[in-house]
Formats: C-alpha cells, structure tokens, sequence
C-alpha cells in the first residue's frame, strides 16, 4: 500500500507544481541544467546563463531545487 501511496503523491505533485526560475538570482552554474531528467532547463546560445526552455515538461521530481545554490529553481503550484 505505501507504494501505491508514494504513487499518488507524485501523481498529484506533477499534475500541479511546475518548475520556476528566477533569473535575478540565478547564478547561471548550469546545475538544474544537469541534474533534470526531463530538459526542463538549456543553457543560453552563449553558453553564460540557462533558461527554462520547457516547463510544461516537469515532472516535478524537485532535483532542480535540491541542488540549485542560488535557489533560484524552484516548484511552484501551476498556474491554471
């Protein structure tokens, strides 16, 4: 029963949160650029910053922000 419930806790966390980032705080390490298992993040064509190319392909695993330093990735409820 405990994995069925782990299942549905997720379920509902990826049907509504989504991934945010903050662009004035992000620092631009390209950490939620390499710890998303989805490609929610891309570095610029510059190489010198990321942006947040794909939200809508978040499965809300909170890698991103778990790892980013700054803080500045972040789950957030989606907007309806």
């Amino acid at each position: 029963m405990n994995a069925l419930k782990s299942f549905w806790e997720h379920a509902q966390a990826t049907l509504f949160y989504s991934v945010s980032l903050d662009l004035q705080v992000c620092s631009g390490c390209h950490t939620c650029y390499d710890v998303c298992p989805v490609g929610c993040f891309r570095p610029t064509e510059d190489g010198n910053e990321i942006e947040l190319r794909h939200p809508e392909l978040c499965i809300a695993c909170g890698a991103c922000q778990l790892q980013c330093p700054s803080r500045a990735a972040r789950l957030l409820p989606r907007e309806t």
